[in-house]
């Protein structure tokens, strides 16, 4: 879920949470491994108004991956860059349909097989006030 504002032109800055469930499921064990992510977002879109790249944008997340399930929570700093892009849907350019690609880096964790780096494709319909 994101929450965000265009202050101006280009510029947007959001609040994002993504949660994602998984289960280690091999003979003998079953070991829930959750992640969730709260980050700000900053981007900034690659084009001119009117042209192709002004639906693309680029920018940074900052904020904190929180793992947790069956093992002690482990909550620690994450940075990343994500790509992305929103096309209009409208004329009204009010709803957009889009996606992105982000890469996180998890600092702090002692173990990276317990608090490991993170990669993520997200798609998203956005309506814009």
């Amino acid at each position: 879920m994101t929450f965000g504002i265009s202050p101006w032109g280009p510029l947007n800055l959001a609040a994002q949470a993504q949660y994602s469930p998984s289960t280690l499921d091999v003979p003998g064990v079953n070991l829930d491994n959750n992640t969730t992510n709260v980050v700000l977002k900053e981007t900034v879109g690659l084009g001119m108004p009117g042209s192709f790249l002004n639906n693309f944008y680029v920018g940074a997340k900052t904020g904190v991956a929180i793992y947790s399930g069956d093992r002690p929570t482990d909550t620690n700093l994450a940075l990343g860059g994500t790509l992305g892009f929103d096309i209009p849907l409208m004329a009204t350019h009010h709803v957009t349909l889009g996606a992105e690609g982000t890469y996180l880096a998890v600092l702090g964790g002692s173990d990276n097989v317990r608090t490991p780096d993170q990669t993520s494709l997200l798609g998203g319909v956005k309506y814009w006030f």
